[in-house]
Parts: structure tokens; sequence; C-alpha cells
């Protein structure tokens, strides 16, 4: 169920739920503990990712974090039409996209995750590290579109009960407003 939908949501006790579009979100990159690390290059226009150069220097960092085999390493790719997309796939639309650099995660982080201290084979760190980036490239993009939202539940007399902000894209249980709000939903 995305934010779009939720008015299909029946909430108990005559409560009403209203979701909206959150405009004070803070950068998920300056704020959030992030295992990726997003190097771009520079734009006079915008200032995207977290470490941004020049095409010179972003290809000798790339071919020098490569060469360690530390590094779980996906190219970023850039679209500006009608607002701004990322992802580590090319974008079929070839004049409003391009390659903008490259996000690393360093696999030695994901060796040892989880409940048991079971270290985990390098292919399987090497997995669970281009997913991180993945995962953090999304939401990253969610916010740069304005994919960003809080609710606010309130009584019939229109007195706030419950309200939170800082939800990162559409999917109401992806981004977490569903568990935020289940103690309110009709069963």
């Amino acid at each position: 169920m995305t934010v779009y939908d939720y008015r299909e949501i029946t909430l108990k006790d005559d409560l009403c739920l209203e979701i909206s579009r959150d405009t004070d979100i803070e950068n998920p990159r300056e704020n959030d503990c992030n295992a990726a690390t997003f190097y771009c290059l520079k734009s006079p226009r915008r200032k995207i990712g977290d470490i941004i150069d020049s095409a010179y220097y972003l290809n000798e960092t790339k071919r020098t974090l490569a060469k360690t085999g530390e590094y779980a390493i996906l190219p970023i790719f850039f679209r500006e039409h009608s607002g701004i997309a990322l992802r580590t796939v090319p974008f079929p639309d070839i004049w409003d996209s391009a390659c903008i650099g490259f996000a690393v995660a360093n696999i030695n982080d994901f060796m040892k995750q989880g409940i048991s201290d079971t270290p985990v084979s390098r292919c399987e760190a090497m997995s669970r590290a281009k997913d991180c980036i993945c995962s953090e490239l999304e939401a990253y993009s969610d916010y740069l579109q304005g994919n960003c939202w809080q609710y606010c539940i309130t009584d019939e007399d229109g007195n706030v009960v419950d309200s939170c902000s800082g939800f990162i894209g559409d999917d109401l249980e992806k981004n977490g407003i569903l568990n935020y709000i289940c103690d309110y939903i009709e069963k």
C-alpha cells in the first residue's frame, strides 16, 4: 500500500489519518549512519553525493579502491527530467541521464553482521554491501525527488492524537508509517 492509498485505512474510535509531504526532512546523506559513500562529479548547479570531485580524481579513486578488493563498487546514474532520479543501472533516456560517479561500501563491514558472531563468506558480504548501496541510493533518490512523508492522526474534534515525520519513500510498510500507526488501525 502506498501513501496515495492511505484513505483506504480505517482507524478506531472515529480517528482521522492524514498523510502529507514532509518538506522539512533532513538529508539522509548528512545525518544517517550510512555504510556507503557516494563519489560524484562536481556540478556548478547542485551538490549530489558525499564526496564531489573532478572526473580525473574520481576515476583514480575508483581504480585505487577496486585494486584493494575490499569494496563493493556500483555506478551512480543520474537523470534530470521533471525532477532528479538516481540508481545503479542506466536509464533508458540517454539525453537526460548520465553516469555521475560511483558508490562504495567496505565489504569488511558486512563480514560479521546479524544475531550470531558467525562470519559470512566474502561473496555474501559483497552481496550485502551491494544491497546496502542500492538501498541507500534509493532513499537518497526519494529524498531528492521530495518523496518524503509525515502523518497526523486527529480525533473527531481535530485534536492531534499522534504525529510523526521523516518517512522516505511512498510504500507505507517499507517506509515505516504502518509500524507507527498499527495500534490505531481498526482490525
